[in-house]
């Protein structure tokens, strides 16, 4: 959905910010939105879905401590969690933001 690369220090943090939606279109959706250090997840939140065209808002917070230092690429995506996925289905809704900052 959104990705971003930063540079980082030694054993530096990066604070990372993500907000977004999903709107459910059928059923109720479980949602995971998951953010990817380098192709490697590192957090997952999970948000479930309300009624039929119900729009739910969803931010995500998250301190990726210790990060090697160098340049990493960040970014976020979105998956149908649902035991039965075409049942119970959504859509992201924008806009989505996705940011860090990288302290050390």
């Amino acid at each position: 959905m959104a990705e971003f690369g930063i540079a980082t220090v030694a054993d530096g943090d990066v604070l990372l910010n993500a907000t977004t939606g999903f709107q459910t279109t059928l059923g109720v959706p479980n949602v995971v939105f998951t953010i990817y250090r380098d192709n490697q997840p590192i957090v997952n939140a999970g948000a479930s879905g309300l009624s039929v065209l119900a729009i739910q808002p969803v931010t995500i917070s998250y301190l990726d401590l210790n990060v090697p230092a160098g340049y990493h690429a960040y970014s976020l995506g979105a998956a149908n969690n649902s035991t039965n996925i075409l049942l119970n289905t959504a859509s992201v809704t924008g806009p989505v933001t996705f940011s860090g900052v990288s302290t050390g």
